[in-house]
Order: structure tokens, then sequence, then C-alpha cells
């Protein structure tokens, strides 16, 4: 119950930072996100034993684009999604069996820019959507991940006896699965109930998609941390380990989303 309790209070303190400076300035807002995606970049290659420059110099020249850019031009950036989700099916297959090029120099690099850098510059490109600043798309995807993870945690924690991928992830669960995708479902009742200023067809589609990459994501990051042998990418955060334990779930997920918004 302690750890839950550290757990939600630093989880807090993130949430606050994140959709504090969403709704109270855009520039704040790309600040922040750019150094949690450098702290995620720095714990990422510490986990696959890699020092490249590479990565960083992309996350400078993304952030500087959308920095210095107007909205119209950094609409074309959208080309990027390609990799960034062609990556992520690739990690996907990599779940399900052994390979050993994730041990080789350059797709060390590959993975921590499409993976980790462009991930997270969709992330923020979620709030330009439509060729406009927009924070509530990124909000709500934001709530429904830490919805997802906290109920997951706590459901899985409590009553997980039904284990998914063991040879990964040894403590999630399907009873946590469930847990998290029916809090999900209630968050969305109280956002539709409070009207919460998006289309509510577009909010129950993230909220259906939402739990499931959330998953993918979690057990993605766990494999790098489980061929690593250890338990957290960093020690950083209380109750959660480094900025990758926290950001894993919702690099995984937001690329996604963003395909699904040019669908939609």
């Amino acid at each position: 119950m302690k750890e839950i309790f550290i757990r939600a209070l630093s989880g807090s303190v993130y949430a606050f930072a994140i959709v504090g400076s969403l709704l109270f300035n855009e520039f704040i807002f790309y600040v922040i996100l750019f150094l949690f995606v450098g702290l995620t970049v720095y714990e990422f290659q510490k986990l696959i034993n890699d020092k490249s420059i590479l990565p960083y110099v992309f996350l400078i020249i993304l952030w500087g684009s959308l920095v210095l850019l107007d909205y119209k031009f950094k609409y074309y950036f959208k080309f990027l999604l390609f990799p960034t989700i062609l990556t992520h099916i690739m990690l996907l297959l990599w779940l399900f069996k052994k390979s050993e090029l994730i041990k080789k120099k350059y797709f060390k690099n590959f993975l921590s820019i499409f993976y980790i850098t462009l991930s997270g510059f969709f992330i923020i490109f979620l709030t330009t959507y439509n060729e406009q600043y927009n924070p509530y798309i990124l909000i709500v995807l934001y709530m429904l991940t830490w919805v997802n993870n906290t109920f997951a945690y706590i459901i899985g924690t409590l009553f997980g006896k039904k284990l998914i991928f063991k040879s990964i992830s040894p403590k999630k669960s399907w009873e946590g699965l469930l847990g998290g995708i029916v809090f999900c479902f209630f968050a969305y009742y109280l956002m539709i109930h409070y009207n919460f200023p998006l289309q509510k067809k577009l909010i129950l589609l993230i909220t259906i998609c939402t739990p499931i990459l959330n998953f993918y994501g979690d057990l993605i990051q766990s494999k790098f941390k489980r061929l690593a042998k250890v338990k957290n990418s960093g020690t950083i955060i209380p109750g959660h380990g480094g900025f990758y334990d926290r950001m894993d779930s919702i690099l995984f997920t937001a690329p996604w989303i963003y395909l699904i918004l040019l669908i939609y």
C-alpha cells in the first residue's frame, strides 16, 4: 500500500507538469516534454548499452522545428509517422521471437531515433492536429493512459493471478489488463458527462485503443529491461523508476493515435 501511495504522489506531480503546461503555455509544454524525452533517450541508451549522440541531434532538430515553424509547415512532418509505425510493428514482432539484430550498433541507433525520439515527437505533434494548437486530444490520451496504468497496476497487484506474458513481464495479468480497460471506460463516461471539449466519438475511439496500445508499449519496455537484467530504467521518479518507465506507454500509443486521427 505504501508503494501505491508513493506512485500516486509522484505520478500526480508528473501529471500536473504535463497537463498544467499543456493548458497554460504551448512553449512551456514543448520544453518540458523535450526534457522528458531527452531523459528517456538517455535511460534507453543505458539499457541497450549505446552512447550515440544522433538521437539527441534529431531531438533538437525536431523540437526546434516545432518552435520555429508555423502550423502550416509543421503539418508536413506527419510523413515521419510512416517509419515510426513501422518501427513499432517491428518491435511488436520482436516480442514473440528472439533476434540478435537488437545487439547491432547501427540498430541501437535506429531504435533510439525511430522508437524513442520520433515517438516522443508524435506525443507533442498531437497538439498540432488540424494545423492549430489544441491540447485536448493529448490531455485525453494522457488521462486515459494514467487511468489505465494506475488501475491495471492496482487491480493486478491485488487480484492478479492469470499471467499474460510471464517470460517477459512476470507481473502483468489478465485481471490487471481488464481492470485498466474497465476504469478507462469509467473515465470516458465522466468526460462525456462533464462535456469535455472534444467529440464524443473521438473520445470513445481513443478510449477503446489506449489500454491495448498502453499494454504493448509497456510490454516492449519490459523486454528491454529483461534483456538488460534490471527492474527499472532509472531511479529519478519515486515509485516508478525512470522516465522511460513512466513514458513507455505514451511513447508507443501516441503515434498510433495520430494515425487513427488521420484516418478518422
